[in-house]
């Protein structure tokens, strides 16, 4: 084993040596390394298509929440408990709700993977059951002691509705402050069942549902106590009650509904059921309601199983008598034939909102409706309606006044712009991201509009981040400054918008040395595995491909644009920094001097496709690497597919200097897949300035430590197009 992969495999190991403890004994020594290395692979595939990594575990994740975020100038650091359950055979981090949880801390802007903050334990009461499920997690702030609370509660055991827990903890350092252990399940007949949903109060006063009961819960002297076990809600719901909202933050009154076609209301302090509303309903509504505040009027829109919604209406010093709620259905779709999956709302003004509905269909319904009031009465309602059919049915969807994100079965995430024009409503598909097979299970998007987190199906967490100006609004205050930014869809990441970047702006040369080509890396490939069609020599270094002085100059303009930490990548698998930037003059001048050393032609050893060297990536990823930094981790390049017929085969990159210690290319041959050591090491790269490597995206390799000074490398794709017939 080269010393390079021990020092990698050394930071991987320490680096997770708290976790692997408390892991299964299965993914420990070689073991937990190789697994370690396979997960480190499936993030850069995911993270080249537009996925970045947050954290990896094996189980079943039920739910995603950001909890506690504060906007700092140009930053915003967002603390994200993560909250798994499920297979607990084999994790590289693994909580359980009811006995132990771990946190992650998250700066998005600094590049950090997450560290665990602390991990805290607590007995519980009972056996926990391999299928409990985390149903969700809330975020509560206390302005009183200017800090942010977060409650979270676990559903229960599937088969017998036990062992549910619910914590009330601080999220800035990993400390309970309150929970309740037991009780979240029971009714008064004695019958146990799953918590479906729970709502709170600020931290005094908490509601959890149990089959078609309500219990409610305050703390009184730093405990919580079971004050009403409101049973006589069972009276008017019949099935099990699978939402829960708070009317308004002042008054105790929540509405419920569940397979029931009515919503009910129910004042909990004094653990008494007001009425039902909604009951122009001919299906069952399950979890789709929401509240919204219009001035003093309080507004219940509820969406059952055929997609009609009714919206309930009512005064705010009036919620508690029952005969003052007024009722409008909204949109009529009893006879559709089709089927809700779910639905999301957001309000856009003081008079307008717009709610969305996917349908199994593969339809997504949008409805914009702008009301008055008038004395406590709805005096006009104006609705526009858009029907988007989708290539697959969509199962979550974020909604704000502009946009709608939706995550489909296909394994996609798309972003559409909400247009209005006259009396019409339009979608515009902007963004298509795809989730590498996994489906997304939830979807969260952060207050300031700038990330969005995915909790994909294979139980990883992923966040995309957006460009503040070209895809989100942010709030009015946050300012830019004076470089514009640019978000670039292909890789995911920033383009800077410049002036004479290109090469063709450097210092003329004084003595311009001459183009060396020759052949590296002979014979990595076996020749069994490759075929006759393929060049055995297809790897070049091509010494002074860019001149000293052009290296320079683009070692200036990139720190006039200042480089970024990197999105998605633990530090101990790359810790770089880089800057993206779109230069198509110089990708067609080094093309044209490439083009007879480049390999003309690549050919498909499995289809047999002729693929014909087309032209050059414009598409530059500038690296910086200063002491200590790396990219250890032994890897393969990406390609770049444009289309069906447009991609690329082999990497194209630069040196731009070479006064530094070590830092140097190693490339490695593995004898098994997934790639794991013992490596055999197959040719080294020392840097020089100007020096190009070109290599098949299919070679392993990695990037020494830094020892001293700094190192800047560019790379980009030959790419190609394919041979018809």
């Amino acid at each position: 084993m080269g010393n390079d992969e021990m020092v990698w495999k050394e930071l991987c190991q320490r680096e997770y040596s708290q976790v692997l403890k408390q892991s299964s004994h299965l993914i420990i020594n070689e073991k937990g390394y190789k697994r370690l290395f396979i997960q480190q692979l499936q993030i850069m595939q995911r993270y080249k298509k537009g996925l970045h990594h947050l954290t990896c575990l094996e189980g079943h994740l039920s739910a995603v929440q950001a909890m506690c975020f504060s906007k700092l100038k140009k930053q915003t650091t967002i603390n994200i408990p993560t909250l798994f359950s499920g297979d607990m055979k084999a994790c590289l981090c693994q909580w359980d709700l009811r006995s132990t949880l771990q946190m992650k801390s998250i700066d998005f802007h600094s590049g950090d993977e997450g560290k665990i903050l602390k991990i805290f334990d607590y007995e519980p009461q009972q056996v926990v059951g391999e299928s409990d499920v985390v149903m969700s997690i809330s975020p509560h702030n206390d302005q009183c002691e200017k800090r942010h609370l977060c409650l979270s509660c676990s559903s229960g055991n599937e088969s017998d509705g036990s062992h549910s827990s619910l914590i009330v903890f601080d999220p800035s350092d990993g400390v309970v402050k309150y929970f309740i252990h037991s009780g979240l399940n029971e009714s008064k007949s004695g019958i146990e069942s799953k918590v479906s949903d729970f709502e709170h109060f600020n931290v005094e006063w908490v509601v959890n549902s149990t089959s078609n009961n309500l219990n409610v819960w305050k703390l009184v002297d730093e405990k919580y106590e079971r004050i009403h076990q409101i049973e006589s809600i069972s009276e008017f719901h019949n099935y099990n009650i699978a939402k829960i909202v708070k009317l308004t933050s002042s008054s105790k009154l929540v509405a419920t509904s569940g397979l029931d076609s009515f919503v009910c209301i129910s004042n909990i302090e004094n653990g008494e059921v007001i009425g039902k509303v909604s009951t122009l309903h001919t299906s069952p509504i399950n979890n789709s309601l929401r509240v919204l505040n219009f001035g003093e009027m309080v507004c219940l829109l509820s969406v059952d199983m055929n997609g009609s919604v009714v919206m309930s209406y009512c005064k705010e010093d009036s919620m508690e008598d029952i005969k003052s709620w007024k009722q409008y259905l909204i949109a009529e779709q009893s006879n559709s034939g089709r089927v809700k999956i779910t639905c999301e709302v957001t309000q856009r003004s003081d008079e307008e909102f717009i709610i969305s509905i996917s349908y199994q269909d593969k339809t997504l319904q949008v409805i914009s409706c702008k009301l008055r009031f008038e004395d406590g009465k709805l005096s006009s309602i104006h609705s526009l309606q858009h029907n988007e059919s989708l290539p697959s049915s969509c199962t979550n969807i974020v909604l704000t006044p502009e946009k709608l994100i939706c995550s489909c079965r296909d394994c996609t995430v798309r972003l559409f712009y909400i247009g209005k024009s006259g009396s019409s409503l339009s979608l515009t598909e902007t963004v298509e991201l795809d989730c590498s097979g996994s489906q997304c299970n939830s979807m969260l998007l952060i207050p300031d509009q700038s990330i969005l987190l995915l909790g994909l199906s294979d139980s990883a967490i992923f966040f995309v981040k957006f460009s503040p100006r070209y895809e989100w609004e942010y709030p009015s205050d946050f300012e830019l400054g004076t470089d514009d930014l640019q978000y670039d869809h292909t890789n995911h990441a920033y383009l800077k918008i410049f002036k004479d970047f290109s090469i063709d702006h450097a210092k003329p040369c004084t003595e311009r040395k001459p183009i060396q080509c020759v052949t590296f890396l002979e014979g990595i490939f076996d020749d069994k595995l490759i075929g006759t069609k393929f060049t055995k020599n297809t790897s070049y270094l091509i010494h002074n491909l860019l001149s000293e002085e052009e290296c320079q100059h683009l070692i200036e303009q990139t720190e006039k644009l200042s480089y970024e930490d990197l999105y998605g990548y633990a530090k101990e698998y790359r810790s770089n920094k880089r800057v993206i930037v779109e230069d198509k003059i110089s990708a067609q001048i080094l093309f044209e001097r490439v083009k007879s050393m480049a390999p003309q032609v690549y050919v498909d050893p499995e289809s047999g496709d002729t693929w014909d060297l087309a032209f050059l990536n414009s598409r530059w990823r500038f690296c910086k690497y200063t002491p200590g930094q790396h990219f250890l981790a032994p890897h393969y390049d990406g390609c770049i597919e444009l289309d069906g017929d447009t991609r690329s085969f082999y990497t194209f990159m630069f040196y731009l200097n070479g006064d530094y210690e070590e830092g140097r290319t190693t490339f490695i041959k593995s004898h098994t897949f997934p790639p794991a050591p013992p490596f055999e090491i197959k040719g080294h790269v020392e840097p020089e300035p100007g020096l190009c490597i070109i290599f098949p995206h299919n070679i392993l390799h990695y990037g020494s430590v830094l020892k001293s000074g700094t190192k800047y490398l560019m790379r980009s794709e030959l790419i190609y197009k394919r041979r018809k017939n």
